[in-house]
């Protein structure tokens, strides 16, 4: 969707007493001017409109000239405040209040879950819509769809144009802002009003202007005055930054610039490669010792709370208020390469227009969640060819190649410093910006139309199956789960069926006809897991299910090492309890996979735990009950260096024969952590203990760092450790058995 230029519901409080000071002022300037200089201010307000709209007021006698002149006070304030929510709401007066918006708008869990943007924590009526963002689901494939939830200009084209919104807000505010005229009234006027409220806001080039119809009577000393009309203007140019607002959207739908400022962002935060930075895109190293890995959650958290904030304000448009180029120098004078890096933040618009009295500017402020996926991985590490160089003994080769799916919101603010005589104007707008695979995503509204049509198995006409209930109750307490999402799979169509709601009995449950055939039934609700199971529906025949959700429980994990002893090629476990925190040099990364009994893989569940020995007290992770695969790795962050060797081999009947093992150097090396698997035994997460308990600690192996390349070289541990984690986490599998504490932590 490109875009082209083109009854008291929300009352006032405290201006009774401010329009009685107007008022006696006004009398006042009435007092002492004549009637012709009235006249004269009125031709000068009627002249600097030019060319636009321009009213015809009838004229009245001077004594009701402050009554006019108080109302149009009121008329431009409360058109003062209805602008300022149009601003702050993208263009809507309250986007969650449909007699002003017309429509309904979505707010989901994460900000690329809906349709409008929380801008400030805490707060739900700050609400900002997308004027362009990503309709589809987040992972959708080859039927992705934009849209806009941009309101109309002018009230020529819908009743819910920013035009008639500012109107039916100056229908219902204005009143409260007059405050029933008691202050006229208490000077002897009786008053009465002879009609409806009637305004006609309209946009012009460089202001706004109201023209107001509300009949009202004046009865003074026995003399009646009939006012029907009012008039007001505000230089504020809505309609020159509505068109500016449309072409920076314009421009971000047809060439992405946000997405193409987002790729250069993660090539600057990634190189060099490290891992304190975030993943490369493509990178390629040789030798054991540069070996590096990062995790989904880390990197998120990094691109969350530093390369979006900074990254998203460098952006300008170009020839606008506050455009300057940004001029790079160095030692060396000129920096050529940098400054050219700082033009590709100017922003050219699709137009030919310039905006020198309009400044823009771009944030995204860093408690708003992003989505992010990278290969459906939480560890990231590289892939290993050292099988093609193998011709070239003792060389390690890893290749990094990480592929970025990310969406975020970015607040467009525009501001006009010129408007309200110098006082200001802001406008602000959301756009979501999408990256797939390393590329913007787009979309061909085409093969989006063929695409939607399907199989017609999801159809309305196709509903002939059933009535068909689905009740769902929580797991664990039994009480119904209000908005649990209910589909049905037949084949490679998937028909969304609704939500469940509460009925009269207080039961969650979703009745209704369902399409014919067979398949599987999947209900979602965040913060549950998933449910999946077979499912078949048939012509007229009625079914009911009582489905039962899992919740996913948030607790508290730390992990404490168990340091292994080394003595005469084995190694052990001092028969006391020996236990060490994390160092400030070692990480621990643990993964938990649920093994389901049945085997069946849709019930499968993933998470993960990431503790740095830098970090105190407990990290919050979430778990489902069940049996879990656990596989725990303790990674020494420091620099390990094995020395030179040398290893002589008895040679029957001729020479011996001597082979030197080169000096080795690890930047990070894998020392110990735990496995837990079919083999050496499965972690149990009964119902009781996960939800009763609120802290689990766990335990990982230790190794004592290797000194030799191998045991048969020298005497002391040596590089195959690692290898034999398996052994010895099934020999002592009680003793690294995790223990649940019931006492709750805030972590950190």
């Amino acid at each position: 969707m490109l875009f082209g230029t083109n009854k008291n519901k929300m009352g006032r409080k405290g201006f009774g007493k401010k329009g009685q000071i107007t008022v006696f002022m006004i009398i006042g300037i009435i007092l002492l001017f004549s009637t012709a200089m009235i006249f004269y201010i009125r031709e000068q307000v009627v002249d600097n409109l030019q060319d636009e709209f321009i009213p015809q007021l009838a004229e009245i006698p001077l004594e009701a000239q402050p009554i006019r002149i108080f109302v149009e006070n009121c008329l431009k304030e409360t058109t003062k405040d209805a602008l300022h929510q149009i601003g702050l709401h993208g263009g809507y007066v309250d986007p969650m209040d449909f007699d002003y918006s017309g429509r309904s708008f979505t707010q989901g869990l994460t900000p690329t879950d809906s349709d409008m943007l929380q801008f400030y924590e805490g707060n739900d009526k700050a609400l900002i819509p997308y004027w362009w963002y990503l309709a589809s689901e987040n992972d959708c494939t080859g039927n992705c769809m934009f849209d806009s939830t941009r309101p109309e200009l002018a009230k020529i084209f819908g009743q819910n144009s920013i035009e008639a919104q500012v109107d039916k807000y100056i229908e219902y505010n204005l009143y409260g802002c007059v405050d029933g005229f008691k202050s006229f009234k208490e000077q002897g006027f009786d008053i009465t009003i002879e009609g409806e409220i009637d305004p006609d806001f309209k946009t012009t080039e460089k202001a706004v202007t109201v023209y107001l119809k509300w009949p009202i009577k004046l009865t003074k000393d026995g003399r009646e005055i009939d006012i029907e009309s009012y008039f007001a203007k505000l230089d504020v140019p809505l309609k020159e930054m509505y068109q500016m607002a449309s072409e920076i959207v314009n421009t971000e739908a047809s060439i992405k610039f946000i997405e193409q400022h987002v790729l250069n962002l993660i090539s600057m935060y990634s190189n060099p490669p490290s891992e304190s930075k975030i993943p490369p895109t493509r990178d390629f190293t040789f030798g054991y010792g540069e070996y590096r890995m990062w995790t989904r959650t880390e990197t998120q958290e990094k691109i969350e709370n530093y390369v979006l904030p900074q990254g998203m304000a460098m952006l300008q448009v170009f020839n606008s208020n506050n455009y300057r180029r940004q001029v790079i120098f160095n030692e060396d004078g000129y920096a050529r390469t940098a400054t050219g890096i700082m033009d590709k933040t100017a922003v050219n618009l699709n137009s030919s227009y310039f905006y020198p009295d309009i400044a823009a500017s771009f944030i995204y402020l860093d408690w708003w969640p992003i989505y992010l996926n990278m290969g459906d991985a939480e560890i990231l590490k590289p892939r290993s060819v050292s099988a093609v160089i193998d011709l070239i003994p003792g060389i390690n080769a890893d290749y990094y190649k990480f592929y970025y799916d990310i969406s975020f919101p970015v607040v467009v603010i525009l501001e006009s410093p010129k408007a309200y005589n110098g006082e200001g104007y802001k406008f602000m707008f959301v756009i979501e910006s999408n990256l797939r695979n390393n590329r913007p995503l787009t979309s061909d509204f085409k093969g989006l139309k063929v695409a939607s049509s399907g199989t017609m198995v999801c159809a309305e006409s196709q509903r002939n199956a059933g009535p068909i209930g689905i009740e769902v109750i929580d797991y664990i307490t039994k009480e119904p789960i209000e908005k649990a999402r209910i589909e049905t799979a037949y084949g490679l169509e998937t028909c969304v069926m609704g939500v469940t709601k509460i009925d009269e009995n207080n039961k969650s449950i979703i009745h209704q006809n369902f399409p014919v055939g067979s398949g599987e039934l999947r209900v979602n609700k965040e913060g549950y897991l998933p449910h999946i199971t077979k499912f078949g529906s048939f012509i007229d025949e009625p079914a009911n299910y009582t489905i039962e959700l899992m919740p996913i429980k948030y607790v508290y994990g730390t992990v404490m090492t168990v340091p292994m002893i080394y003595e005469d090629k084995q190694y052990y476990l001092p028969t006391e309890e020996a236990h060490a925190k994390v160092g400030l040099n070692e990480k621990v990364i643990m993964q938990f996979s649920r093994v389901d009994a049945s085997g069946d893989s849709t019930k499968s569940y993933d998470s993960f735990l990431l503790i740095n020995g830098t970090q105190k007290g407990h990290l919050k992770f979430p778990l489902v009950p069940g049996d879990y695969e656990v596989t725990a790795t303790l990674l020494y962050n420091k620099k390990l260096i094995i020395p030179q060797e040398t290893q002589t081999f008895e040679i029957p009947f001729g020479d011996d024969e001597t082979i030197t093992l080169n000096e080795t150097v690890m930047d990070v090396w894998a020392e110990g952590g735990v496995k837990f698997n079919n083999e050496t035994g499965l972690w149990h997460v009964g119902v009781d203990e996960l939800y009763s308990g609120a802290n689990v600690t766990f335990y990982v192996l230790r190794f004592p760092l290797p000194v030799t390349h191998s045991m048969e070289i020298k005497n002391g541990p040596d590089l195959s450790q690692f290898s034999k984690l398996d052994t010895y986490t099934g020999v002592y599998r009680d003793r690294l058995e995790p223990k649940w504490f019931g006492i709750e932590s805030e972590g950190t």
